[in-house]
């Protein structure tokens, strides 16, 4: 039991700690790019120290290809004019600058090897590093269009919550203002109804007794067919004295 809690619990370690790598993804990659660097600029300068070490060979190759031409055209010399004594010394001279070249050429030669292959390194992991650079780059901006992206989703699920909120607020006022307007509505009822208004309509509909469009156009005919009782009556005109009709 207890081998087993000790297994669930490195399992929640690795668990946690990929879930934080995951989640600093980008973070971890900038800072493996920025060691990637300075690592490169160590290989750079090695390089420029093997190189220049390259370069002092080849002028100790150089001085001692010189010496050896200049000593091999003296000991030429001293047999033209028969110094056998000074031409055994200038042999013996060219031997050993023989001998230093032979092992400066090899040690040149394994120089300049060893500055190829450092300087392969250097632009495969140069060539490394650009791509690097440019994946991160595209990685950066993958990761800000879905940050945009989750942010966007976020605010328009909130903006639906509102929304939904909103229409539950706005159905909840209709239904007060329905069952407030059907309370008015059985107010009105109930006072026509104490006040007999209810059994007036009633008779109306059922034409019992005129509504009042009815009693408008009865009114109308009473005045059609009744005088005018405001109007001045006109006298009788009177003859003046003296004529006869």
């Amino acid at each position: 039991m207890r081998n087993k809690l000790r297994t669930a619990i490195r399992g929640l370690v690795a668990r946690a700690e990929q879930s934080a790598v995951d989640a600093n993804g980008l973070l971890i990659l900038e800072q493996e790019i920025r060691e990637a660097t300075a690592m490169q600029a160590r290989f750079r300068g090695d390089l420029a120290t093997l190189m220049a070490h390259a370069m002092g060979l080849r002028r100790v190759v150089q001085r001692l290809e010189d010496d050896l031409s200049t000593r091999t055209q003296q000991a030429r010399q001293a047999l033209d004019r028969g110094d056998e004594a000074l031409a055994n010394d200038l042999a013996g001279r060219i031997v050993d600058l023989e001998d230093s070249l032979r092992r400066q050429r090899d040690a040149l030669a394994a120089q300049e090897e060893r500055v190829r292959r450092l300087q392969d390194a250097v632009r495969k992991i140069e060539g490394r590093l650009v791509r690097l650079r440019q994946d991160h780059m595209e990685a950066r901006d993958i990761h800000v269009v879905h940050s945009a992206q989750r942010a966007g989703a976020r605010a328009s699920q909130a903006v639906s919550q509102s929304l939904t909120a909103a229409e539950e607020s706005l159905a909840r006022i209709r239904m007060l203002q329905q069952e407030e307007s059907d309370r008015l509505s059985a107010l009105e009822q109930i006072d026509a109804e104490a006040s007999g208004r209810d059994l007036d309509q009633r008779l109306e509909t059922r034409g019992i007794i005129p509504n009042r469009t009815a009693r408008e156009a009865a009114v109308l005919r009473r005045l059609r067919h009744t005088p005018n009782q405001t109007q001045p009556q006109t006298q009788p005109q009177t003859q003046p004295e003296g004529e006869s009709s």
